[in-house]
């Protein structure tokens, strides 16, 4: 994630008045490419209330300026017009103590679902001057971090196929293609699954437990695509990362699957297993296979890969 010089009409402020500045970050291809628009609106209801808004273009470099801004403690927050994906960007890049805030103008808008961001300009300027917060937890996978969900295998690889074909903002009917795909291509290899039971240290006897599944949803907050809630438990301030499994290979079995998912009845299944663990190991049992990675709806490569989460990570402005 990349972010560049401020645009024209909100960008010129003296010194003296950058310390009451927030960045504004929007994404062109987020949601159906109006991301600019809302974003100008909303800087222009901060301005009402004596706040600077600086807009940047979160396609384009101008993070150096951003963090250089909040080294000298002339930024107060910076906030995110786009999806998850845009806001996933700005969590990997953006300093960790500085506040955000997500404004939705994304496809799914997960996050800001989930926290209850207003969509209105006026309302979430409002959110914004009263500036409260809330730290949450993160997954991070390597160096990179995930604020909601990161799974491994048939709906990662839509996420591949997606990102593979995208040039511009996308919608519901975008994923047709990818998903017919999937379906024909994506044979469902055995994934195993090691994670690290509840508060238990790696050295202890019987501190991990091991499964063999072809589905694999590892989440810090609840709530997934077509609002599908995998694991309604998931808290994100409990220190540990939620994961659901599905043992049946085949898209038929992931539809029964699913509509289990929707009764919230599928922890009843004898083939799911639901979970929490501080780090979790996935990896793929043939090493022929490429099995891909996606999180927070961004593709992240391919198994294996060492899911950890980070307590108190991010910091948000909510209402």
């Amino acid at each position: 994630m990349h972010l560049e010089s401020p645009i024209s009409g909100f960008t010129t402020f003296g010194e003296e008045r950058l310390r009451q500045s927030i960045v504004l970050v929007f994404n062109p291809k987020s949601g159906k490419g109006k991301s600019e628009a809302r974003m100008r609106e909303l800087a222009v209801a901060v301005q009402a209330r004596n706040i600077d808004p600086i807009c940047l273009d979160a396609n384009d470099s101008a993070i150096e300026e951003l963090r250089k801004r909040h080294a000298l403690r002339k930024l107060s927050a910076v906030v995110v017009c786009g999806g998850d994906g845009t806001l996933n960007s700005v969590l990997n890049c953006a300093p960790p103590d500085l506040p955000i805030a997500v404004f939705p103008c994304g496809t799914s808008n997960l996050m800001s679902r989930r926290i209850r961001m207003p969509c209105n300009p006026q309302a979430a300027a409002r959110v914004l001057a009263a500036r409260k917060v809330q730290k949450f937890d993160c997954g991070r996978v390597g160096e990179r971090l995930f604020l909601l969900t990161l799974s491994a295998g048939f709906d990662a690889a839509i996420t591949h196929c997606l990102e593979a074909q995208r040039h511009g903002p996308i919608n519901r009917l975008s994923f047709v293609a990818p998903i017919y795909h999937s379906i024909r291509e994506y044979d469902f290899p055995q994934l195993r699954i090691t994670a690290r039971r509840d508060g238990i240290t790696p050295k202890s006897v019987g501190s991990t437990v091991e499964y063999v599944s072809r589905w694999c949803f590892i989440q810090n907050l609840p709530g997934y695509a077509l609002l599908l809630n995998f694991t309604p438990r998931a808290d994100g301030r409990d220190g540990l990362l939620d994961y659901c499994l599905f043992e049946r290979p085949g898209f038929l079995n992931g539809l029964f699957f699913i509509y289990r998912v929707l009764l919230g009845r599928h922890r009843l299944l004898k083939d799911c297993h639901v979970g929490r663990s501080q780090s979790i190991h996935v990896e793929c049992l043939d090493p022929s296979k490429t099995v891909s990675v996606q999180l927070d709806g961004e593709d992240a490569g391919t198994l294996p890969i060492d899911v950890e989460v980070v307590p108190n990570r991010a910091t948000f402005i909510i209402p």
